[in-house]
């Protein structure tokens, strides 16, 4: 009975509705308290960044789940595109690969000229022009929760979706680069991701097949080399998963009736349910919106993200 009701709420993104909800009504009733577990620091550690400038950086129970353990959840979101790209898979044609990134572009360009348009023609451009920019944002967990519910787990649609949403937050990544940087990025950090992906090609050269080592070796080098560079940490361990041995379903049977799956199944089966309660301290920690005023601003968004969306992907 437990067994049967615990695969339910993992088997339906339980977890991130409640955390989502619960973060969301913590945020209006009790602000205080929110915004302490929000602004509680874990630990304070010293920084060099690469032209000798030396910093303190806390790291609080948001960059913990936010930049630390939603690596995880991206990269298993990886993981299912990468098997979809392979031979057998639903994306392993480049027209058929090539589409979820289009559609990305054109889900961010409309909901950005809807917005712009709108703020044009309430003669607010300039108050509300910096903000085009917010309704081209997707949420890539939501939209991996929403997908698995629509169409099922193991549905084609669900990759292509997810690669949709990585390319989404790709290009959301580089336009806050270029429009709203917060700190100038620092590409030389980027060689380590490069020597990360050398080092997992040659674990698997001398045939690895535990997942750990790849990601606890080149996973936290590429880790370390996202969050120096300026880049979102969260997406460090992307770069690793095509390193890992993969095929299509059981590769090896040993001891009779004992499979031996490749490493990257494996990994997707060891973390699929860890992720699953990461999804749920990210929806509480990331929901807490306080709900004071809705005006022209969030129409307009409302807006671009319904309509400009919609329009973007057809």
């Amino acid at each position: 009975m437990l067994r049967r009701l615990a695969d339910y709420i993992f088997d339906n993104a339980l977890l991130l509705i409640a955390g989502t909800v619960t973060g969301l009504l913590w945020a209006n009733l009790e602000p205080s308290t929110y915004g302490w577990l929000q602004d509680v620091c874990l630990l304070s550690i010293p920084c060099v960044h690469l032209h000798g400038e030396a910093s303190q950086h806390g790291i609080g129970l948001h960059y913990l789940i936010n930049d630390v353990l939603m690596a995880f959840f991206f990269a298993l979101a990886g993981k299912e595109v990468w098997e979809a790209l392979l031979p057998g898979g639903s994306l392993r044609e480049a027209r058929r690969a090539a589409m979820p990134i289009v559609c990305a572009v054109g889900g961010m360009l409309g909901p950005a000229a809807i917005y712009l348009s709108g703020a044009a023609a309430l003669g607010r451009f300039d108050e509300f022009g910096p903000g085009w920019a917010i309704p081209c944002a997707t949420d890539i967990a939501f939209s991996y929760m929403i997908a698995r519910l629509i169409f099922g787990r193991h549905h084609p649609a669900v990759p292509f979706l997810l690669l949709l949403a990585i390319a989404d937050d790709a290009l959301g990544l580089l336009v806050l680069a270029v429009f709203y940087p917060e700190k100038p990025v620092e590409p030389l950090w980027l060689a380590l991701p490069a020597m990360a992906v050398l080092l997992g090609l040659g674990l698997r050269q001398i045939r690895v097949k535990s997942f750990w080592w790849y990601l606890l070796v080149p996973g936290t080098i590429s880790w370390i080399g996202f969050a120096a560079s300026g880049l979102h940490p969260a997406l460090g361990l992307l770069p690793i998963i095509p390193t890992m041995p993969h095929g299509r379903g059981e590769t090896e049977v040993h001891w009779g009736d004992a499979v031996q799956y490749d490493t990257v199944h494996q990994f997707g089966m060891w973390w699929r349910r860890p992720v699953e309660v990461i999804l749920g301290l990210f929806g509480l920690m990331n929901a807490g919106v306080a709900i004071t005023a809705v005006g022209a601003a969030t129409c307009l968004v409302l807006t671009g993200l319904v309509a400009g969306s919609r329009s973007g992907l057809s």
